[in-house]
């Protein structure tokens, strides 16, 4: 998952992206926006985000993330209007190799 966490895409308004780094420790989902020089952490905690993809209108960006125990990576949306974090999976686990329906309705990974 390391190649995502550098590689920056536009969210809706084409004007900022979305990336992860590790600004605070732990590798977060951020938003840059060049024409303000700005950066602003949209997930917050002790646990790490793995981006998967964003929703096909870019509102949403599908990652696993160890929240609820860091030997689980569970299925999250990411909110990218208000930074709010929604559990698509169903089990608690450790799932990879995941596919996101695009609009989130359908979850496929190994479990």
């Amino acid at each position: 998952n390391t190649p995502g966490l550098i590689r920056p895409q536009f969210l809706a308004d084409s004007r900022r992206l979305v990336s992860l780094t590790e600004l605070s420790g732990f590798r977060h989902v951020h938003v840059i926006d060049p024409l303000y020089e700005q950066v602003e952490q949209f997930t917050h905690g002790r646990f790490e985000v793995y981006p998967i993809e964003l929703s096909k209108d870019r509102n949403r960006l599908f990652v696993t993330a160890t929240k609820d125990d860091p030997t689980r990576e569970n299925v999250y949306a990411v909110s990218m209007v208000d930074g709010s974090l929604e559990k698509l999976s169903v089990r608690d686990g450790s799932w990879s190799r995941v596919a996101v329906s695009p609009d989130g309705s359908v979850v496929l990974g190994t479990y």
